[in-house]
């Protein structure tokens, strides 16, 4: 059973004097390598940036606390998906996990969301099976061991 706590990070920076937000997760480094979860799946959303400081609007937020609140539970009781990263900068949001079945993942997404408004998310995926991306973060954020 793939089990890891749900302990979050915040780090904040900067691109170009615009914000960088990002929420997560440094207790998944034995995980490293899953051989069931070798695909990284970023759920992206773009938004319409508010101000200078590029952030979404009231109600753009409200409607993506909503999209997460849903979609991050629904993949994760299966652990068909296991969130590492919520990233924010300019008009864009990800969400980003390590995924066993893509297929799988967005059947339990469309689901979840039936009785949703419908939500401007792609669906990107890459092969990652060292994790890679997961690593980077850590890195980038200070929080490598």
């Amino acid at each position: 059973m793939i089990t890891f706590q749900d302990d979050w990070f915040s780090a904040s920076d900067d691109n170009n004097g615009i914000p960088v937000f990002l929420r997560a997760r440094d207790t998944l480094d034995h995980l490293i390598g899953l051989e069931s979860h070798p695909t990284l799946v970023r759920l992206v959303w773009i938004y319409k940036p508010v101000g200078e400081h590029g952030l979404p609007s009231d109600e753009d937020a409200a409607r993506m606390t909503a999209f997460e609140q849903t979609v991050m539970p629904a993949l994760e009781a299966e652990r068909i998906c296991i969130f590492y990263c919520i990233y924010q900068h300019n008009g864009q949001q990800e969400w980003l996990a390590y995924c066993s079945n893509v297929d799988a993942a967005e059947e339990i997404i469309n689901v979840a969301l039936m009785e949703h408004e419908e939500y401007p998310i792609e669906l990107l995926q890459e092969d990652d099976p060292e994790w890679e991306d997961y690593k980077n973060m850590r890195e980038g954020t200070g929080q490598s061991r």
